[in-house]
């Protein structure tokens, strides 16, 4: 045993100084650790050269004596940058001041200015002490170091006025500096024999270790293990034996009537009563410093694997409440999001929540997060000049709201969002260790967000108009058939709101007005429909509104306020000597009247069509179809009379047009003249007997006519062919559709006559031409044609052919129900037949009846697939 009193107690310092040394060359280097790894070399050196001095190690203990009061002197300096590099203060100026003062401070040490080398003197009972001669210039020593502790106490100071006390590990600091302080205070006390000075140097390294803990520099699994901690444990075990196992036994055997091998087994069993001590504290200490971390990582790691693979700014909030409820206890938990003016409450833990309040973009919360710390713990923020500063309604804010702590999801020195935390369900403050979760958390967050909210901004102006900022049509059909198969069980509302007379509009006033009047009505049409429904800029003029469950009176309301808002404008000052703003209006429901989305989107064009040319600034609503049979022939005549007699008919507008277009089909070939007559009368009826509204009827009527339009430009030896077609002619022949298309579409305003001619030789089940659509992919208006375009055809007497019967036209219809016909049209049909409401009325084919009784001696004849 050395004679050194207490040199054990120096002993452990300096293996507790080297473990944290080593421990931390380890970890990554930041400027705080590597700060804090040069403060605790200053630490070993003294230490250390201290004990080598007391053992009189070669080269001798001057050599040794100026090791440790060099480390030492250097000290205060080295703990200066240190708590500088902490705060993340520069102060150059001081640093210079302080270097070079401590640097003279050294040189004068080393020419003995301040002390001199120990007197070794032996004790009586043979141990050593060491005694120093101390020089007056050492109080100007003194006065230095305090100038260096002074400036390290405004640093703190400065950092509690502006951030508070629980700013990270500032309290370990302090604690810190209290401690070293005042083990070198006692140390100097005139008879002192006892090492304080190494005792305050191992709590001082571990309450900065503690302070860089706090701050999130390292993770002590990172650091250390529990392996690690239980070595050290098993060591100071066994430096404890080899120190006491020998007083220890002198003394019980000097105390009990007990033999040598008595007091030794004594010794034996109240070690291991003392391994067992400190191996359960040790495993308490393990639980503290590791487990928690360890769930803390779980939870972080399972966080960020969840938002990787999410870009929805609203799932990635969830996931975050989530998260941060999994590990704190708080009451509720609210997400903002900036917009403008300030960032707004998205998303809170509890569906109860008031999301109504805001936290404006130069309030001085967002200040101290910009320029201090990324969070705030109210009760500090409280103490700082930024509350202070606060209007009472912000105060108010955090008074009502109950909040306990605000963390900001930082992205650079941007703010991405904010999330605030309430009281803790059972009260008490945030640990350090929540503090540090939450800073972990806000940091992957804020990387999400940046990345959903970058990724919804591009979808975004991918879908927005940017004229209206409502959304484009590349978005709506997308839409549509998203909200119909939720609303399969439920009623689903498509409006539109067409302009009336909008290029006159800009023909009088020119773009830039008319752009003005497209903005108004979109601002009117977003304002009516609110959070109820989505706004497209379907066309030019025309606005499309999807509204789930809403029913047609509810869609029929909320056209009618559209309707009276858009009217409104035209009261406006500046726009009183202007046309007059009007909107049409169309509405389908589904499934009422609507059994897909394209059939939704057609019937919702038909109605807006049919307020369009029944006199504007109407709302339509698109009553559907019906399967019952009604009293017949004659209403649909009436009907499609009455649509000719209408002076704002479409019909009676063009129906010179019309006449003179089927007139050329007479000249040309009698027979398709007729064959449109009859098949716009069969589909007429077939139609009001189906239910369908009168606009849609005397559509299909004006389709009817023009349905074979296209066959003018088929030379007439064929159209009156008696033998077979060519492959070559058949194709020529089935051409005519397309030509009706190219017709049509030249003739002013009667494009909405398309969809029915271009679709009545498409079949139920796919098979037909030229687009090959099947079911209700094909519209109604086209349905009704094909079933009365095959009738007619069949009971007609051509060229090619003799007539067929009517047994036999309705058998085949019948047998063709469900894969050329629509099934239910083609039931409707056959009814109608079999109780005289449609009676063919049979024309000879000219050039008279052929004898040629075949009915595939002509392609034309191949009934009942698609006549041509």
């Amino acid at each position: 045993m050395t004679p050194v009193p207490y040199l054990y107690v120096n002993f452990l310092a300096l293996c507790f100084l080297v473990l944290m040394f080593t421990v931390f060359a380890a970890a990554k280097k930041t400027p705080e650790i590597k700060s804090f790894m040069t403060v605790l070399f200053g630490f070993i050196c003294w230490s250390g050269g201290s004990i080598l001095m007391r053992l009189q190690v070669y080269p001798g203990v001057s050599f040794w004596f100026y090791v440790s009061l060099l480390s030492l002197f250097s000290l205060a300096v080295l703990i200066y940058f240190f708590v500088c590099s902490f705060m993340s203060v520069k102060a150059i100026l001081l640093k210079y001041l302080w270097s070079i003062g401590t640097v003279v401070v050294l040189i004068l040490t080393l020419l003995g200015v301040f002390l001199s080398p120990p007197t070794i003197m032996t004790r009586p009972d043979g141990g050593i002490v060491y005694l120093y001669t101390i020089k007056w210039p050492v109080y100007v020593v003194c006065g230095f170091f305090l100038c260096i502790v002074l400036s390290i106490i405004k640093i703190l100071l400065d950092a509690i006025k502006s951030k508070g006390m629980r700013v990270p590990g500032i309290q370990s600091i302090i604690a810190g500096c209290v401690i070293i302080a005042l083990g070198n205070m006692v140390q100097i006390i005139p008879g002192n024999t006892f090492p304080w000075d190494a005792l305050a140097g191992i709590g001082f390294a571990g309450l900065m270790m503690a302070a860089l803990y706090k701050k999130r520099m390292f993770r002590m699994t990172l650091l250390v293990s529990k392996t690690v901690v239980l070595v050290i444990s098993a060591f100071i075990c066994t430096l404890a034996s080899a120190y006491f196992i020998d007083p220890i036994k002198n003394f019980i055997a000097s105390n009990f009537p007990v033999n040598d091998s008595t007091a030794t087994s004594s010794v034996v069993m109240l070690f291991a009563l003392l391994i067992g001590v400190v191996y359960f504290v040790m495993t308490k200490v393990i639980d503290v410093l590791f487990t928690r971390e360890e769930q803390q990582s779980r939870l972080l790691k399972s966080f960020s694997d969840a938002v990787a693979h999410t870009l929805s700014t609203g799932e990635i909030m969830d996931e975050l409440v989530n998260v941060i409820k999994a590990e704190i206890p708080v009451e509720h938990i609210y997400v903002c999001l900036p917009d403008e003016g300030g960032y707004y409450p998205q998303h809170s833990s509890g569906a109860l929540n008031s999301l109504n309040f805001k936290i404006a973009d130069d309030s001085p919360i967002l200040k101290y997060l910009s320029e201090c710390e990324s969070y705030i713990m109210i009760s500090d923020f409280k103490r700082t000049p930024y509350y202070l500063s606060m209007w009472e309604a912000e105060k108010d804010l955090i008074r009502n709201l109950n909040l306990l702590c605000l963390v900001a999801l930082r992205d650079q020195n941007d703010i991405a969002g904010l999330v605030l935390l309430t009281a803790k369900e059972h009260g008490g403050s945030m640990s350090y260790a929540e503090v540090g979760f939450l800073t972990a958390v806000s940091s992957i967050a804020s990387i999400a967000v940046k990345n959903a909210g970058l990724y919804e901004r591009v979808f975004r102006e991918a879908r927005i108009d940017s004229l209206t900022n409502v959304y484009n049509y590349r978005y709506f059909a997308e839409k549509v058939n998203t909200e119909f198969e939720i609303c399969r069980n439920d009623s689903l509302a498509l409006m539109y709101v067409d302009l009336d007379d909008f290029k006159l509009y800009n023909q009088l006033y020119g773009s830039i007005d008319g752009d003005f009047a497209l903005r108004a009505v979109a601002d009117i049409i977003t304002r009516c429909v609110g959070n109820s429904g989505t706004i497209f800029r379907y066309s030019g003029k025309v606005f499309a509104i999807v509204l789930p469950h809403y029913d047609g009176r509810e869609a029929t309301t909320l056209a009618g306020e559209i309707q009276r808002q858009i009217a409104a404008l035209n009261n406006a000052p500046d726009r009183r000597d202007r046309k007059t703003l009007t909107a049409s209006c169309g509405i389908c429901v589904s499934p009422y009247a609507a059994s897909t989305p394209k059939e939704l989107i057609e019937n919702a064009d038909l109605a807006v069509y049919n307020a369009k040319t029944t006199g504007k600034s109407k709302v339509v609503l698109f009553k559907g179809t019906s399967p019952g049979l009604q009293r017949i022939s004659e209403r649909a005549m009436d009907i499609v009379e009455r649509k000719k007699g209408k002076s704002e008919s479409t019909y009676r507008t063009h129906s010179t047009t019309i006449f003179a277009l089927t007139a050329a089909i007479d000249a040309k070939d009698h027979y398709t003249y007729n064959h449109s007559l009859n098949v716009a009368r069969y589909a007429s009826i077939l139609a009001t007997a189906a239910g369908i509204n009168d606009e849609q009827i005397g559509i299909i009527y004006e389709a009817a006519l023009l349905h074979d339009i296209g066959k003018i430009s088929i030379p007439e030896h064929l159209l009156s062919k008696r033998s077979s077609l060519t492959t070559d002619e058949f194709a020529l022949i089935r051409n005519h559709v397309n030509n009706s298309i190219d017709i049509i579409r030249h003739l002013p305003s009667m494009d909405y006559l398309i969809p029915a001619v271009v679709g009545h030789h498409e079949r139920w089940d796919g098979k037909g031409y030229p687009r090959g659509i099947s079911g209700e992919e094909i519209p109604v208006t086209a349905r009704c044609l094909a079933i009365a375009d095959s009738f007619d055809a069949m009971t007609t007497s051509r060229p090619y052919r003799n007539i067929m019967s009517i047994d036999y036209a309705v058998r085949q219809i019948e047998d063709n129900a469900g894969t050329q016909f629509d099934p239910l049209l083609a039931h409707i049909f056959i009814s109608l037949i079999k109780q005289g409401e449609i009676l063919p009325y049979q024309i000879p084919a000219s050039g008279g009846t052929s004898s040629q009784n075949t009915q595939n001696s002509h392609p034309l004849a191949s009934v009942p697939t698609n006549t041509v």
